[in-house]
């Protein structure tokens, strides 16, 4: 169903607190914010949120994917690229089984991932900074392996990972809640059990 300009609104404000803030979650206060019709109203940039709900069919979608790759201004969330990225993302969540199986088939060794490397991040932080690793697979093998709060720990004084680990922690729950986690738990395991073996 279409959102409303102001219905937008309120999803970007909430979005936006829940992605710039750790206080505020989305999905525990489901999407709530304090925010008047008359105070979207008054606003200059109204007609852009109106713009969003008429182009866009899941507007909590596209709003959380563009607050996820800092596209934090209402008018970047209107451009064509943000737009793209945000059909890239739905199509790569279609085939979310083959995308990971293809992504853990580069490592020969999954457990080399979470070694630390000379510049002293773990092998996955490096492989993801390079686009070799999307967040989707780690976010996905972090269900099983739970490293994200061990490097929490090792590097929290860090502001690469810290950024890192928010941005991990706050888009989880978008890409988690309907996912079939007993099939990527076979797709995990059946790499593992191949690396021992092979």
């Amino acid at each position: 169903m279409k959102l409303t300009g102001y219905e937008t609104y309120c999803t970007y404000l909430a979005l936006k607190s829940h992605f710039t803030s750790d206080k505020y979650d989305y999905f525990k206060y489901n999407g709530k914010v304090n925010a008047s019709k008359e105070s979207f109203l008054s606003r200059k940039d109204r007609f852009q949120f109106e713009k969003l709900a008429r182009k866009c069919n899941d507007v909590k979608t596209h709003v959380a994917l563009s607050f996820l790759a800092d596209r934090t201004w209402i008018g970047d969330m209107l451009d064509d690229g943000a737009f793209e990225s945000t059909q890239k993302y739905l199509r790569k969540v279609q085939s979310m089984s083959y995308e990971f199986k293809n992504e853990l088939e580069k490592y020969d060794d999954i457990k080399s991932l979470f070694k630390l490397e000379d510049n002293g991040y773990p092998k996955f932080l490096n492989e993801y900074m390079r686009g070799d690793l999307s967040l989707e697979t780690l976010l996905i093998m972090n269900i099983f392996i739970d490293f994200i709060p061990k490097f929490d720990a090792k590097l929290k004084d860090d502001y690469l990972w810290s950024k890192f680990s928010f941005k991990a922690r706050k888009f989880a729950p978008f890409l988690l809640q309907d996912l079939d986690k007993k099939k990527f738990k076979q797709i995990l395991k059946t790499k593992i059990n191949d690396t021992i073996y092979t």
